[in-house]
């Protein structure tokens, strides 16, 4: 799981805004159990709900780095890409598919992600 620190801008009945500094500002929906502890949140997102854009595909909600790490495990390769403005890099599961076992560390990628995907936790 990946987890980013954001900041809790509003708290709208069943769903959050909040802004980060990789993913921007980001609405989503507020857990059931979300307690509010102040104005700072984590966002967590699964590494298979990250996907690599292709060429010139490009997504309404996508976020752009570098690849820091790559490990190939036969059907997939885990990537570990920097994201300008994270803490820590982010974890993304890709299936070979495509060709991700042959993005060299150090290649620029585009990530694609649904809002829908993004977990908020009371920090």
């Amino acid at each position: 799981m990946n987890f980013v620190k954001a900041e809790i801008v509003e708290e709208n009945g069943a769903s959050l805004v909040l802004d980060t500094l990789g993913f921007g500002r980001v609405r989503t929906d507020k857990p059931k159990a979300f307690l509010r502890n102040g104005g700072a949140a984590t966002l967590g997102i699964r590494p298979e709900r990250l996907r690599v854009l292709w060429d010139n595909a490009s997504a309404k909600f996508e976020i752009a780095g570098k690849v820091a790490e790559r490990h190939y495990f036969g059907e997939i390769t885990h990537l570990i890409v920097e994201i300008p403005g994270l803490e820590k890099p982010l974890s993304v599961t890709e299936t070979n598919d495509f060709g991700a076992d042959d993005i060299p560390v150090g290649a620029p990628v585009r990530l694609a992600y649904d809002p829908e995907a993004l977990v908020a936790m009371a920090d």
